[in-house]
């Protein structure tokens, strides 16, 4: 959320008039003359612990259960858990270079969105 004071601030080069205004992914966000800066929400893959849901959720890869307290990875494209587990356990999600959605499964991929892709 932006909520400028006493300077202009333009979104996608309109006048953020009513003093607040929610980002979405992509934003080009200029206050007064500065150079342009850019909102993303787009998140780089982690490992974490997966905390468990009431309903049994499945990792695409293997296709066996996904249990509280297992390694896992959300694909920051499509949203999509899969295990990570130590080596030689479960590397569901570096298993392949591509994740199901075909999103990069390289951890050092970096952020797939650039200001230039506009």
């Amino acid at each position: 959320m932006l909520v400028p004071r006493d300077c202009a601030v333009r979104v996608n080069q309109s006048p953020v008039v009513s003093g607040l205004r929610v980002l979405r992914h992509r934003d080009a966000i200029r206050i007064g003359q500065a150079p342009v800066l850019y909102f993303t929400t787009e998140r780089l893959a982690r490992v974490e612990t997966f905390p468990g849901f009431d309903e049994p959720t499945h990792c695409p890869r293997c296709r066996s259960e996904i249990l509280a307290g297992d390694a896992v990875v959300q694909c920051p494209a499509c949203k999509i858990t899969m295990h990570e587990m130590p080596a030689n356990e479960r590397g569901c999600w570096s298993y392949a270079t591509t994740c199901v959605c075909g999103g990069p499964t390289d951890f050092s991929a970096g952020y797939q969105w650039h200001p230039g892709d506009l």
